[in-house]
């Protein structure tokens, strides 16, 4: 998947673009029982994500990957 961040992981050589990695560091908080984070500006624009898409944890040998759901089938 490509994303557009704009200027943001985005390296230039000999006119090419190419994402290199970024890392953002975010505070849990709480809300009532459970514990939350809270997606930076960058990320959430970068993916074209919005409020109230389905997003997936997957969680393997101590990291957690988060990927937008596929849209489910009408039909």
């Amino acid at each position: 998947m490509c994303v557009k961040l704009t200027n943001l992981g985005l390296n230039l050589r000999n006119n090419q673009a190419t994402l290199v990695p970024v890392v953002f560091r975010v505070i849990l908080g709480k809300t009532g029982n459970s514990l939350r984070i809270t997606l930076p500006r960058p990320i959430v624009e970068g993916f074209e994500w919005k409020e109230g898409d389905e997003i997936i944890l997957y969680v393997s040998e101590g990291e957690v990957t988060i990927r937008k759901a596929k849209e489910k089938k009408q039909g």
